[in-house]
């Protein structure tokens, strides 16, 4: 069940790193 929650946030946290 974390995991899912910890992908996202590292997806969204990549997301903002390459589109500011």
């Amino acid at each position: 069940r974390g995991l899912i929650t910890r992908n996202v946030k590292t997806a969204v946290d990549l997301f903002h790193l390459r589109f500011g």
